[in-house]
């Protein structure tokens, strides 16, 4: 099966442990682990996964501030009588921020 596989392939496949796995598969015919192999080292899956992890802790993080904080930060102001600029500017600036990255993002997947 490995000899198929061009020599960037076969480095990609020695370095990726689902790649190992299903070439010790016995039960998967010589086709399909080709099939495997090739959608695995080709499509960058690792990558792929990384990403989306990396986007999912982000969004926890950003749920939180968004959620507790900012709002927090303005019934503080609020009920303290401390509506300042220096109270108000972090959580606007993340907001705005988060909001362009998120926009950003979308025009990134819409390409």
């Amino acid at each position: 099966m490995m000899e198929k596989l061009s020599y960037q392939e076969k480095c990609a496949c020695s370095r990726s442990s689902f790649c190992k796995y299903v070439e010790r598969q016995e039960y998967f015919t010589v086709y399909e682990k080709e099939y495997l192999v090739k959608i695995i080292v080709n499509d960058n899956l690792s990558g792929v996964l990384y990403v989306s992890s990396v986007l999912v802790v982000w969004s926890f993080i950003a749920g939180i501030i968004d959620a507790v904080l900012f709002p927090g930060i303005i019934a503080y102001a609020i009920f303290h009588g401390v509506v300042d600029y220096k109270v108000l500017t972090p959580p606007v600036l993340f907001l705005l921020v988060n909001l362009h990255c998120k926009q950003l993002k979308r025009q990134s997947k819409a390409q």
